[in-house]
């Protein structure tokens, strides 16, 4: 197609090729510009590399600890690293469901009431 917009008259008479239709070379050139546009307009592969940022992937462990097995199954360490565990976590609820109540609007609805139902639901 280049060759067929692009060539004189002499070289296209050389290839037996016929004159190129105006609106084909019109739009060939433009489409062709545009092209030209978009490559300037790219970054090399350095600029880009130096713009992402630097992941580090770090895999779990695919060891099976406490956090993995059911009450039952677990030894007796294992229980007390879950129970305490859960007490940690409850812990740091109460602390937060607190701070939210402190917060909370008087036209607000009663979140810490909504959040002790929540919870009893997650419990039975």
């Amino acid at each position: 197609m280049h060759d067929f917009v692009t060539l004189k008259p002499q070289q296209r008479l050389q290839r037996r090729m016929a004159q190129c239709p105006p609106h084909l070379r019109r739009n060939y050139l433009l489409g062709d510009a545009r092209r030209r546009r978009a490559e300037e307009r790219k970054l090399s592969c350095p600029q880009v590399a130096a713009a992402l940022p630097k992941v580090k992937c770090v895999f779990a462990d695919d060891e099976a600890g406490w956090m993995y097995k059911q009450t039952a199954d677990m030894d007796s360490d294992e229980l007390q690293l879950a129970t305490e565990a859960w007490r940690l976590a409850d812990a740091e609820d109460r602390a937060d469901t607190e701070e939210a109540a402190r917060l909370c609007q008087p036209d607000d609805p009663d979140q810490s009431e909504i959040h002790a139902h929540m919870k009893a639901k997650l419990h039975s």
